[in-house]
């Protein structure tokens, strides 16, 4: 089961509004067609769309096909150009879309990949989250609260993208021959290697 149940929905996290719109892999993004209802008092609906109909075509031209990628055994990305490049190509169009939307939005900041959950974070969070700031927000916006923010997954925070891609695709590299490593040594079995690739592409957990 993949953790798609979770995508196309808001979330209150505290001094943040998370919308979760799924996976970086193919067919599997859920961009909400309406301004989430918690929103809906400070970002006007005509500007949610125009940032959705910018979003939408930019990522899935960029989506990564989950079967060839999860079925490569070398466990170098660096070698296979096709991974580390959608990647970092779906992330820049996440980065250049919101920028390019920020001053329409009230209180969007970017974006989060979230790979996995902690007991104080429900699985809710799990896949790439459009980030709205809350004190960015015209006073009286529904949502707003004076609770702390809740602590919150682990999770990759992509600036720039023109700055970033050659980051993102060198940490990408690091982290899959790290646990090619662990594979090679019996430390971890081939199952546990093939999710936690899937997890550092940020394609969905099944």
């Amino acid at each position: 089961m993949t953790h798609m149940q979770y995508a196309g929905h808001a979330y209150d996290k505290g001094e943040q509004i998370w919308i979760n719109i799924g996976w970086n892999s193919t067919g599997n993004q859920r961009i909400p067609g309406e301004v989430p209802s918690i929103l809906a008092d400070s970002v006007e609906d005509v500007r949610w769309k125009a940032f959705v109909s910018d979003l939408r075509p930019s990522l899935a031209a960029n989506t990564i096909s989950v079967p060839g990628c999860l079925q490569c055994p070398c466990g170098f990305c660096i070698l296979c150009p096709y991974a580390c490049a959608k990647k970092a190509a779906f992330d820049a169009a996440m980065t250049q879309a919101t920028e390019r939307h920020k001053a329409n939005l009230p209180g969007l900041v970017g974006w989060k990949l979230v790979h996995r959950a902690r007991k104080e974070d429900p699985n809710a969070s799990m896949g790439y989250n459009i980030i709205f700031l809350k004190s960015g927000m015209p006073q009286g916006s529904r949502g707003m609260s004076s609770m702390p923010a809740m602590p919150v997954v682990v999770a990759r925070v992509v600036g720039d993208a023109p700055a970033q891609e050659q980051m993102v695709r060198t940490t990408t590299t690091q982290q899959i021959e790290e646990i090619n490593s662990l594979l090679e040594r019996g430390l971890i079995t081939q199952e546990e290697f093939t999710k936690k690739k899937a997890l550092i592409l940020g394609l969905p957990a099944t």
